[in-house]
């Protein structure tokens, strides 16, 4: 089981790798952010702070600010179109690390025999879902409509796996907690998807 501490540095440095440009900047950074905040979005960002402030939920906006808005990219973004790439940049790359860290505990034998069906449920609903991010950037071009149903999809994808987590009790922090924010990134493409109409 991981500690609450644990899990709070987790989830600090987790954010501060999505700000970064690349992995190698992430590795280099100090891993003992767990009390910081993300960056305070710049004034360039601005378009990406009012879009973030008209998301309807509340846990929606505060996701909205710390992962999209601070992120340095969103400083050039123009539009929704923009902020939507920058959305799929991160989502594509958080769902693989999700996916990947649910692969190793599967195949490390670490994770308990009643985790393994909904594991291995949760590693094929990422796929899918991961597939279907990666449409969005080409129907994004030919049909906004399509764009905002295949980040729908990439999202029901996600709830699979929830559902199976749950079905299965899996109660493993880690598991939740890297879920959760895959989810949370991709409910974010939704709502920036929905807004490319």
């Amino acid at each position: 089981m991981v500690s609450q501490k644990n899990l709070v540095s987790w989830v600090a440095s987790f954010m501060t790798f999505l700000i970064t440009k690349s992995p190698t900047a992430y590795a280099e950074k100090d891993h003992s952010l767990a009390t910081t905040r993300a960056p305070a979005p710049s004034e360039s960002s601005k378009f990406a702070m009012e879009f973030c402030n008209k998301i309807s939920s509340k846990e929606g906006r505060e996701f909205c600010m710390r992962v999209l808005a601070s992120n340095p990219r969103s400083a050039s973004a123009k539009g929704f179109v923009d902020l939507l790439h920058i959305s799929i940049d991160i989502t594509v790359r958080y769902a693989n690390i999700t996916k990947e860290y649910m692969a190793s505990l599967l195949n490390s034998n670490t994770a308990k025999g009643e985790f393994l069906p909904a594991l291995k449920q949760c590693i094929s609903d990422y796929d899918a879902g991961i597939r279907e991010l990666l449409l969005i950037t080409k129907d994004m071009v030919d049909d906004p409509a399509l764009a905002s149903y295949d980040a729908v999809v990439a999202s029901d994808q996600l709830g699979y796996c929830e559902e199976a987590l749950k079905s299965d009790n899996v109660v493993d922090r880690s598991i939740l907690s890297k879920h959760k924010i895959a989810k949370a990134s991709v409910l974010l493409c939704v709502d920036v998807a929905n807004h490319i109409n």
